[in-house]
């Protein structure tokens, strides 16, 4: 199921294409620079080919990250050994600068995380001059990367609307948080913090206590109901992946309430319609484990 699905997510995202016809990827392309002169014209035009070349590159890099995360949230598995060189080459690219590099960030910590919950082999191995980091450290440390990341995070990537749910039953309609984003790459980020948030908080080393004072973001739902939350008011096909519809298949995994499911589902069926991608599949699995027909 893994190799499936890794194959249509990377097939999809290479075919996929925004409304306004650019490339459906969180790595979208920098403006085309302009020679300033005339006499330029050449070494512009070298220094562009060249440019792009270097995007075109990373861009794919992105995709396939993106193809390998979606691949890990479905399977409950660590990214592969191939994928962690994706991540890797991602770390170290000159190009994840900006927007590239405050988008990519959640998505390598959710790698991380992902090989952390599900045990990369590579991350097991002892060495004869340095024993493995205890899980507790690992955990910390995990939270502490995320944490600075959504507390820094730049303006593009901070919320223009945040309202709370007023709660769970059918005479509302705001059975979610409502958040809102300017940008695709910010709901993108902010739906895989909060993914990776979720998956650390389930896979909690038993002996690591939090403290009396919890506050709501060390809270499995809330992160749950806020990846739910993006994703419903996520209309852009532009802004889809397939590692967001794994996103929301694993938060919504957890939802109990009735009208939730039927929210959930109804918006699964409005990314199909605006991708084009068949992801009805999502939905069977979601209604499985639901324990019933999710109607």
């Amino acid at each position: 199921m893994r190799a499936r699905f890794y194959h249509e997510s990377s097939r999809k995202l290479a075919g996929a294409s925004r409304q306004d016809g650019r490339p459906a990827s969180v790595c979208q392309r920098a403006p085309r620079p302009k020679p300033e002169t005339t006499a330029s014209l050449s070494s512009s035009s070298t220094r562009y080919v060249r440019f792009y070349g270097v995007v075109s590159i990373y861009a794919t890099v992105c995709q396939l990250g993106l193809a390998e995360i979606a691949a890990a949230l479905v399977a409950k598995t660590a990214p592969s050994a191939e994928g962690v060189a994706l991540f890797e080459l991602l770390s170290r690219s000159s190009m994840g600068e900006g927007l590239f590099e405050d988008a990519c960030v959640p998505l390598r910590l959710c790698a991380r995380v992902l090989g952390f919950c599900y045990g990369h082999p590579a991350s097991q191995r002892a060495t004869a001059t340095q024993l493995p980091t205890p899980p507790r450290e690992t955990w910390r440390e995990l939270v502490e990367d995320l944490s600075s990341w959504y507390s820094n995070r730049p303006h593009p990537f901070q919320p223009m609307v945040e309202q709370e749910a007023q709660g769970a039953n059918e005479e509302h309609d705001q059975l979610f948080p409502t958040i809102l984003f300017t940008n695709g790459a910010a709901a993108f980020a902010n739906q895989l913090y909060h993914t990776a948030m979720l998956l650390l908080l389930q896979h909690k080393p038993r002996t690591l206590a939090l403290g009396p004072r919890r506050s709501a973001v060390m809270a499995p739902l809330w992160h749950a109901h806020r990846i739910c939350g993006i994703s419903l008011h996520n209309d852009r096909a532009g802004c889809w992946d397939p590692s967001l519809v794994a996103s929301l298949y694993v938060a919504a995994k957890g939802m109990t309430y009735e009208p939730q499911h039927r929210e959930i589902l109804s918006a699964l069926d409005r990314v199909a319609a605006a991708t084009g991608w068949h992801i009805h599949r999502f939905q069977a699995m979601l209604q499985h484990a639901w324990g019933g027909d999710g109607s």
